[in-house]
């Protein structure tokens, strides 16, 4: 086993990638999460649409063959209007011109989650404590990092080498690390839904999807663009349940602009919350947002039940020329560079943080406290943090662009997928992807030229 050892703040996809990145290597890893283990792997909520660098990244972490079970590849494609009208269907499966699917590849969190978990589970220098709130820590010279923790209202502290903060876009590990900065969310003037759920054939839901023509042994993306009278913007994927036996199963999320002064529920819950606000009021929103001629979304909405809608405000940083590194504390994932969903990057490239950081922890294993401040600065490199910010600039203007009701943004969207080709469509999400894999290839580069130098040093 490695003398490294670390800490890891949040059991979300960053969180586990990481332990199960450094666990692999021997290294002794202490994560811990603020949420219950039944809710760590709940089925609440949406999926994440899996880049190329994911995928190789969760290949080679030897989950492929798991995974591959589970991803939902596109078989067809359709895109309405807001207002219900059918604008575009395409069948995908048999086309020479679409053989790599992978781009089109939705993953179910809940189902990530627990395979994540499963896989940690038979590592022993790996310990997951839940229901432990990082409250704050100490990173002094020639001592351990000291995380300080409530663990179910209990006063405990842990120790590491190293403490990575995972624990998304509301980090009790930020918070103290800018706790003198002016570090704001910043609101991205949207709302998003998401929802999940199983159709049993006694539905009418089912029914409707049959007349439909959404077959069981197809996984159908499905699109709604706004128009300038229903503006929004909606992303499902319709295909075979793995819980109900000849069931659907649906996954789906509604986003539409928003006044900040719409952030509150009838009794004062703000919707920038950690995890969002779910329950009879949110499904309401969501029906009242979907308008009341997209027949499909409204029965979508309708049959998912209360707890399994989320609703959320859309948010990214307010300051994004703060450093992702400080001393031997590093911010992964959302903690450290949030954004909109627009481009399907963030659970991405939170993926890549934590694996290329894990790497490169490994590759100077054991090591010194300077020797983990000058680790942790190749990952929060200058470059990298150029790079998320573009990308959260450009999330910020889609997302406010994919839901504007103005006519010429409405024209523009009607054309741009009336008429572009789903080729296109998937290079253009390959491109957001393209930083993911420069990162993880100058992580290869620099892990297999520290290889070469120990090979030659012995």
């Amino acid at each position: 086993m490695s003398s490294l050892s670390c800490v890891i703040a949040g059991a979300g996809p960053a969180g586990l990638v990481a332990a199960l990145s450094l666990g692999k290597a021997g290294i002794k890893v202490t994560v811990l999460e603020r949420a219950s283990k039944e809710k760590v792997s709940s089925d609440v909520g949406s999926g994440f649409r899996v880049g190329l660098t994911a995928s190789e990244i969760f290949e080679r972490l030897g989950l492929g063959e798991q995974l591959n079970q589970a991803y939902q590849d596109a078989d067809f494609m359709r895109y309405y209007s807001m207002n219900g009208n059918l604008m575009r269907s395409r069948q995908l499966k048999n086309s020479t011109r679409y053989k790599d699917k992978k781009l089109r590849r939705v993953l179910l969190r809940s189902y990530l989650q627990r395979v994540l978990l499963e896989e940690i589970a038979s590592l022993e220098c790996v310990n997951i404590i839940y229901d432990a709130k990082v409250m704050r820590f100490t990173d002094e010279k020639d001592k351990p990092v000291k995380i300080f923790c409530l663990v179910k209202g209990e006063e405990k502290n842990y120790e590491g080498d190293v403490l990575l903060a995972c624990d998304g876009i509301h980090s009790s590990v930020r918070s103290y690390m800018y706790s003198d900065e002016a570090d704001y969310l910043h609101f991205c003037n949207c709302v998003t839904w998401w929802g999940a759920m199983d159709v049993g054939p006694e539905s009418t839901l089912f029914q409707y999807l049959q007349e439909a023509k959404f077959s069981i042994n197809q996984t159908s993306l499905l699109y709604g663009i706004g128009t300038s009278r229903q503006p929004g913007h909606l992303e499902a994927s319709v295909s075979a349940s793995a819980n109900v036996p000849g069931g659907y199963g649906i996954t789906w999320s509604l986003t539409r602009k928003s006044k900040e002064s719409y952030f509150f529920h009838s009794d004062d819950v703000h919707l920038g919350k950690r995890g969002g606000i779910s329950g009879e009021e949110s499904k309401l929103h969501a029906y009242a947002a979907a308008g009341d001629k997209f027949k499909l979304l409204r029965k979508i909405i309708e049959a998912t039940p209360d707890a399994k809608i989320v609703e959320c405000g859309l948010f990214d940083r307010e300051r994004l020329d703060l450093p992702y590194v400080n001393g031997r504390v590093a911010l992964v994932g959302d903690a450290a560079h949030p954004q909109t969903q627009s481009l399907n990057q963030g659970f991405n490239t939170a993926v890549v943080d934590a694996y290329c950081l894990a790497q490169l922890l490994q590759q100077n294993s054991p090591m010194d406290a300077e020797t983990v401040q000058n680790t942790l600065k190749q990952y929060g490199n200058e470059k990298r943090h150029k790079q998320m910010n573009y990308l959260i600039t450009k999330a910020r203007k889609k997302s406010l662009g994919s839901v504007s009701n103005t006519w010429i943004k409405s024209l523009h969207r009607k054309y741009y997928y009336k008429y572009k080709s789903a080729g296109a469509l998937d290079r253009a999400f390959a491109n957001w992807d393209f930083s993911n894999r420069k990162i993880l290839n100058t992580t290869d580069k620099t892990t297999q030229k520290h290889r070469n130098k120990k090979k030659f040093s012995i």
